[in-house]
Order: structure tokens, then C-alpha cells, then sequence
């Protein structure tokens, strides 16, 4: 079952949603927020393609000069091509499992994906950490 179909049969008002191999939540909120939920997802995959394309153009410009440091950007670039190439909309995602959240008095949902989160609805609200793609090879 995808999340779409997972959500709208659900009875729990909150979810948590998170990926199997990031760690947090990157969505905690109302359950009937798909366009929130699937935007909370794709800020992290539009920032990976901006940050690809500044490390492409870092690496075309002749600034970088150290060859371990060329290395580590192209290391970059690669990691995040995979996970561009490979991203799925979370909506269209397979839920993997679900279980109670009772720190947030709802339901937490674990899809397949490499996204890092927050870990409380506190924290996602207030934005307080930067979260990004775990990128894995």
C-alpha cells in the first residue's frame, strides 16, 4: 500500500513520517495535509539538485585546486545524482511500517527513502535543524 491510500484510510489525525534509511521525521502534522507532507519532502530533494548544480559549477570553474578536495566534490555530485535519480514522491512511496507515536499522539509512518527529519512536531514547526537527503552508495 502507498502512503496516499495509507492516509486516507487511517483513523489517527497526526502522523509522522519518516524513511527507512534517514533517521527523524521529515513530515509531523495532520494527517490530511498531503500537500504539506509531500512538500516537506520535496524541499529536500529541489536543495539537492540546487546543491548538485553549485558543485558541478564549482568543479567546471578551475577554483578548486586540491585534489582530495575535487575528490569529495565529486563524491557530492555523485551521491546526490543517485538520489535524485532514484527519488520517488513520498505520497507514491510503500509504506514500510507504521506504529503508535505516543510522544506525539499519533500514528508514525516509515517509508522506503534516505531523507533525514526532525524528531519532534516542536522542532518541525520551529525549523530548528536543516535537514537534508542521506545520500548512501
Amino acid at each position: 500500500m502507498n502512503l496516499s491510500e495509507y492516509l486516507k484510510g487511517t483513523k489517527a489525525s497526526t502522523v509522522s513520517i519518516g524513511t527507512k534509511g534517514g533517521s527523524g521525521y521529515l513530515y509531523i502534522g495532520a494527517v490530511n495535509n498531503l500537500p504539506g507532507i509531500a512538500n516537506s519532502f520535496g524541499l529536500v530533494y529541489r536543495a539537492a539538485k540546487r546543491e548538485m548544480a553549485d558543485d558541478k559549477r564549482l568543479l567546471v570553474s578551475g577554483r578548486v585546486q586540491d585534489e582530495n578536495y575535487a575528490a569529495r566534490v565529486q563524491h557530492r555530485i555523485d551521491i546526490r545524482s543517485k538520489y535524485i535519480s532514484n527519488y520517488l514522491p513520498v505520497l507514491k512511496r510503500e509504506v514500510l511500517s507504521t506504529f503508535d507515536r505516543i510522544t506525539e499522539d499519533g500514528v508514525a509512518v516509515i517509508v522506503d527513502g534516505t531523507e533525514y527529519g526532525y524528531w519532534s512536531k516542536k522542532e518541525f514547526e520551529a525549523k530548528t535543524k536543516f535537514t537534508r537527503a542521506r545520500y548512501m552508495l
